[in-house]
């Protein structure tokens, strides 16, 4: 018995399912970032948020009661703002999924499943996080001529910095009168890019660049 047979390669492969793919961080956080900006719109705090937007969702939910957000809860909370549904250009860079995982490692504090007031009030902050990075920038400037002397003066030799060292260096920063200063958390995720739980001399890097004079056309704060 002659069997002949012959294959080609599988055309028009499907879109990897949801749950299926890698986590990309830099999109989760993008959406985070786009979703905080939203929230201080509607919200002027991170406590009203919570209980406008997580409390609330909690409790409609029987037998559940307001508190931490489990993940299978954190679809609603997320669908509240109006662009997580959108299509097209509007949509967010990442779902309900891939933000539940990106919050739910925030305020310092490892995965457990669950979104906390203090993560969501981390995430809650970070589109404001800008301006209390940008006056920290300029004081890591008046003292440091380049970004390699300002990393190895914060580093104090380390390859990188953990969040335990973030915490340190931020709370010897003393903002200028009249601003104010985001917390620990809301620094180091904001500077934390690739959100692997440290921070990188590229990452210090990118903060330092962020009120210079090339990108800021040479205006500066107040200018």
């Amino acid at each position: 018995v002659n069997v002949t047979y012959s294959y080609a390669g599988y055309a028009g492969c499907p879109e990897v399912p949801f749950g299926c793919r890698d986590f990309d961080r830099f999109a989760a956080r993008e959406a985070i970032f786009n979703w905080s900006r939203w929230a201080e719109t509607r919200y002027t705090t991170s406590g009203e948020a919570w209980q406008g937007m997580c409390n609330r969702t909690m409790a409609s939910v029987y037998p559940l009661t307001p508190g931490p957000v489990p993940f299978y809860v954190w679809q609603a909370v997320w669908d509240l703002w109006p662009n997580a549904t959108a299509g097209g250009a509007a949509a967010p860079a990442a779902g309900w999924r891939e933000t539940f995982k990106f919050v739910d490692q925030l305020a310092g504090t490892p995965e457990d499943g669950y979104v906390d007031q203090a993560e969501f009030s981390t995430a809650f902050g970070l589109a404001g996080t800008f301006l209390s990075m940008f006056t920290w920038c300029e004081a890591i400037r008046a003292k440091h001529s380049d970004e390699t002397e300002a990393w190895i003066s914060q580093a104090n030799g380390q390859p990188q910095l953990s969040y335990v060292a973030w915490e340190r260096l931020w709370a010897n920063y003393r903002p200028p009168d009249g601003f104010a200063k985001v917390s620990a958390d809301e620094s180091f995720v904001y500077t934390d890019a690739n959100s692997d739980g440290v921070i990188s001399p590229k990452e210090f890097g990118d903060i330092y660049m962020t009120c210079s004079p090339a990108r800021t056309g040479g205006l500066t704060r107040g200018s």
